[in-house]
């Protein structure tokens, strides 16, 4: 389960500290390019917006809306081989001058 890469202390659930290390970061990095141009809140915000039952802890069924950006897929994959190409093209530019 994706939860157990990222509950360090092994309680199976995630606690903020483990929820702005492992996940927090891949959510943002993503949900910055999503076409509906949503703020991406902080930290703590998301955090409680995922924390339905109000415990202070994540389970994985409250990790479901984060699945996209834990495992973006093709998403990833288009980002970085866009960033390769620009490379490319870059140093392509800089050499021929």
């Amino acid at each position: 389960m994706i939860a157990l890469r990222m509950d360090d202390d092994r309680d199976g659930k995630l606690n903020l500290a483990e929820f702005s290390i492992y996940a927090y970061d891949g959510y943002k990095s993503y949900a910055e390019f999503e076409p509906n141009g949503a703020r991406v809140g902080t930290k703590l915000e998301k955090f409680l917006e995922l924390d339905v039952n109000r415990d202070n802890f994540l389970s994985e069924e409250e990790l479901i809306p984060m699945i996209p950006y834990l495992k973006p897929g093709e998403l990833s994959y288009a980002r970085h081989y866009t960033s390769y190409l620009i490379h490319e093209v870059y140093m392509k530019i800089f050499i021929f001058l």
